[in-house]
């Protein structure tokens, strides 16, 4: 059994083939897309978390005062959070890629790995810290992302 998306026309008379839908294709691609950026953030984090203020300081003399300050105010707020954070939603972005990867596999388990490490991603920053809050923004494109996958649920086995 293999998987073919929707624009192709191959056809083989022994095989059994599944058509993936194009919209989920899209929906996967950004899926890994915006989560491999993640990913990379949160461990890049993690790794030069003891460095962040030294960073930070340097860059803040390179712009200008405005955004200097803005600057500063966000590297305060990275190194106000516990690296193991950044470790554990690191973790959290791998099973959404994998949750991804599965339903581009068009394979069930695929969606409820997604929802789970999603909701841990939106969720677990806020419970792990106090200083961190949920983002409305975030929480209504997570939700559309989920509704979207759901569609296609029923065509995933």
């Amino acid at each position: 059994m293999s998987y073919i998306d929707d624009d192709s026309d191959y056809q083989d008379e022994d095989e059994i083939i599944f058509r993936r839908p194009a919209g989920l294709t899209t929906l996967c691609i950004l899926t890994f897309i915006n989560n491999g950026i993640a990913l990379m953030s949160y461990m890049f984090v993690f790794l030069l978390y003891h460095k962040l203020p030294d960073i930070i300081e340097q860059a803040k003399n390179s712009m200008s005062p405005i955004f200097a300050e803005l600057y500063s105010q966000l590297g305060e707020i990275y190194t106000s959070i516990p690296q193991y954070i950044y470790l554990v939603l690191a973790c959290t972005a791998i099973l959404v890629l994998v949750g991804a990867g599965a339903m581009m596999k068009m394979r069930r388990i695929g969606f409820h790995l997604y929802v789970a490490a999603q909701m841990g991603l939106l969720f677990m920053p806020s419970i792990l810290s106090k200083s961190l809050q949920i983002n409305f923004l975030s929480l209504m494109l997570t939700m559309i992302f989920i509704g979207l996958y759901a569609m296609y649920y029923k065509k995933m086995e």
